[in-house]
């Protein structure tokens, strides 16, 4: 890893002033790992976010640990653990097709 960003605190030090994000802190890493960045957000700044993170590293790849559903439908892939298992992994339209179905 070139760089780690240990607790880098509220998204706000991100913005800038005029709402939009500045990630420019949070360099052009090949592999990124985002662990509830989004939880103690407001939906309006969420949304920010997330669209500022994923134009930024739009060419990596980005490890999302969430506990809001509606942010793993926007992944390319979604593995569920359960007590440190895995249960399913697939892709968001896949694992939602096997719920109706069953």
């Amino acid at each position: 890893m070139d760089a780690r960003m240990n607790n880098p605190g509220p998204a706000r030090k991100l913005q800038s002033e005029e709402g939009k994000c500045d990630l420019s802190p949070l360099g052009n890493n090949k592999i990124v790992i985002l662990d509830e960045a989004t939880s103690s957000l407001t939906h309006s700044m969420e949304t920010r976010l997330t669209s500022a993170l994923a134009s930024h590293f739009r060419s990596s790849t980005v490890i999302t640990i969430t506990h809001r559903v509606h942010k793993a439908l926007y992944m390319d892939k979604v593995l569920v653990m359960d007590h440190g298992k895995v249960r399913e992994f697939d892709a968001p339209n896949r694992l939602a097709e096997n719920r109706q179905g069953s």
